[in-house]
């Protein structure tokens, strides 16, 4: 299964990973309206967690179409809280690689996304393709 559920408005990344006190209460809107929900939930302070570099960083990794996304979290209870939102269009050289390779090549632009943040603390990747973190593992 995909980090994000499909669905006419694409809601499924706000339901899994934003806490519920900010989550929309409606599953479809208008594309205007749904676009300055999604941007207010996503700014909105209880949607980010600051980095607390004495726990561990975990890199949530999708690659659809075009476009990579990718959420950077950390353990919270028994909770993923989010940390950090990427997404990034593949240049034209990945689009036109098979899937998997242009799955590797999303990995490698998420990882890199986040660096600023993660600075040099391991992250473990996750993504609904387990072949992919098969390949990522550390030699």
């Amino acid at each position: 299964q995909s980090l994000w559920s499909q669905g006419p408005s694409d809601v499924g990344l706000i339901k899994g990973i934003l806490p519920v006190q900010v989550r929309p209460k409606t599953e479809y809107w208008p594309s205007e309206k749904a676009f300055c929900d999604i941007k207010q939930a996503l700014t909105s302070n209880l949607a980010l967690a600051l980095p607390n570099y004495s726990k561990p960083f975990i890199e949530m990794v999708d690659c659809k179409d075009k476009y990579m996304t990718s959420v950077l979290g950390q353990q919270h209870g028994d909770k993923l809280r989010p940390i950090a939102y990427f997404s990034s269009k593949l240049d034209n050289v990945a689009r036109a690689l098979p899937h998997c390779v242009r799955a590797v090549v999303a990995a490698s632009m998420a990882v890199e996304a986040s660096a600023g943040i993660v600075l040099f603390h391991p992250r473990p990747l996750r993504s609904h393709m387990q072949w992919l973190l098969y390949y990522c593992k550390p030699i």
